[in-house]
């Protein structure tokens, strides 16, 4: 699907870098960032049932409006946009493929939300009322990273190594320092997108409005279906058989650092402290009876 620059929500990036899979469900993990407020960056876990139902809100609430080309257009690409199916057997391929899936699909959501394009209150201001619950509902901070990017003199695609300030976990998704972070491409497109629009005074409003409403904590019937518990709150396994069920999405570090933080992030009784201590006294004890 081709996304013209109107449709751009340029400077806010939602991505998903990793999966958590429990018995009755997969827990996605979406990353947002907004460029110009570096404080603006956070993660939500969503169910696909959730995916699902945001889509089937935004159908039924763009009905509202007869007659609104935007209308009829947003409803169009949101209609005929590949939504992949309920799924009963959930491999770490299958997996996968959903993630790019879904993140296609709250890629082109935001797009049609938050782009400077012209719309009416339905597409305009409704339609974002609609969406920002599923965003920030649950949000929790970012850690911040720095990013070592190196370009490929004969590769569009990006060797991204990135390193945490705080306990020197390798990681290249916790955070999007800026739209580079993504895969190459994107990051080109987006920059031409951006040097079209960045003085929009419209694409200005819709970002500081996005994130306005993101830090806003109200409920309503209309995103009753995210309330409940954001992360996974199974009784507790063994670190190493939590992290078995952790995917990481294709393109990012399929690191045991990595999966140690999206654990973290996923799982209520996981904190990285405790899982870092659990995994060095596993290591420890393990060389211990190798010793004796």
């Amino acid at each position: 699907m081709q996304t013209s620059i109107a449709d751009a929500a340029v400077g806010i990036v939602v991505f998903i870098p990793a999966a958590l899979k429990r018995p009755s469900h997969t827990l996605y993990c979406i990353c947002v960032k907004v460029d110009d407020a570096p404080i603006a960056e956070w993660t939500v876990n969503r169910r696909y049932s959730q995916f699902l139902e945001l889509r089937e809100k935004v159908l039924r609430f763009l009905e509202r409006t007869q007659g609104c080309p935007g209308c009829a257009n947003t409803a169009l690409a949101i209609a005929s946009f590949p939504f992949p199916p309920k799924a009963w057997f959930r491999t770490n391929k299958l997996v996968r493929q959903r993630v790019r899936d879904l993140q296609s699909f709250i890629q082109v959501l935001i797009g049609r939300a938050f782009s400077a394009k012209p719309k009416c209150n339905t597409c305009g201001a409704g339609l974002q009322n609609i969406v920002r619950p599923f965003f920030y509902r649950g949000a929790q901070p970012i850690h911040r990273h720095s990013s070592i990017v190196r370009r490929d003199a004969d590769d569009d695609d990006l060797m991204l190594t990135q390193r945490t300030k705080n306990g020197g976990l390798d990681s290249d998704c916790s955070t999007m320092n800026s739209a580079k972070d993504m895969s190459y491409a994107v990051s080109k497109r987006r920059t031409r997108i951006s040097k079209s629009l960045s003085d929009s005074k419209t694409l200005r409003q819709a970002k500081c409005s996005f994130i306005k409403e993101s830090t806003c904590q109200q409920h309503d019937h209309e995103s009753s279906y995210l309330d409940g518990a954001s992360k996974c709150t199974d009784a507790r396994p063994s670190v190493l058989d939590a992290l078995k069920d952790v995917v990481i999405a294709d393109g990012f570090a399929n690191t045991k650092q990595e999966k140690m933080y999206r654990l973290s992030t996923m799982w209520e009784t996981f904190e990285l402290d405790d899982i870092q201590r659990e995994m060095a006294s596993g290591r420890a004890t393990k060389a211990a009876g190798i010793l004796i």
